[in-house]
């Protein structure tokens, strides 16, 4: 499998989110799939949006068809775009409270919890707004390499 820009990865991971809903996410997004080998199918898409360059800030929202796509090297590949290409020194997420699934990865990935958003989702559906800065990510995903997409196929 390999990562790889895709700007159908937007609408892919936007259907699968329904805190997303049918709205889409901002025109302003980069979306990114984890296609298979063979048939090339979408496994995993992530989105980066709600970028904001004075801050060195990015969101990013990910879905996934299967669990085979979460290797260390495919993550560390998705989380080096926030860092490497945008030159954030925060990513964040923002999670249902009630999606344990979702937060369980999240956290498992090296995202750490940031906040209670209450009600952010709609009455009684709130948010745990998470993050990782780009010391560690680097601490955890690089080794003292670079990253890029590039070397995701590898």
């Amino acid at each position: 499998m390999r990562v790889e820009y895709s700007p159908e990865a937007v609408d892919w991971v936007a259907c699968r989110l329904p805190e997303v809903g049918s709205g889409g996410f901002s025109s302003n997004t980069q979306g990114v799939a984890v296609v298979a080998e063979g048939d090339r199918s979408i496994l995993a898409g992530a989105v980066y949006h709600d970028y904001y360059p004075d801050y060195g800030t990015i969101q990013i929202s990910l879905a996934a068809a299967t669990p085979r796509w979460a290797s260390r090297r495919i993550i560390g590949q998705i989380l080096s775009i926030a860092f490497e290409r945008y030159g954030c020194h925060k990513i964040w997420a923002s999670t249902l409270h009630s999606n344990s699934h979702a937060l369980r990865f999240i956290l498992g990935v090296g995202f750490e919890k940031e906040a209670l958003l209450t009600d952010f989702f709609g009455p009684g559906r709130h948010s745990i707004a998470t993050s990782m800065t780009r010391d560690q990510w680097a601490e955890r995903y690089t080794h003292g390499q670079k990253v890029s997409i590039a070397s995701a196929a590898a």
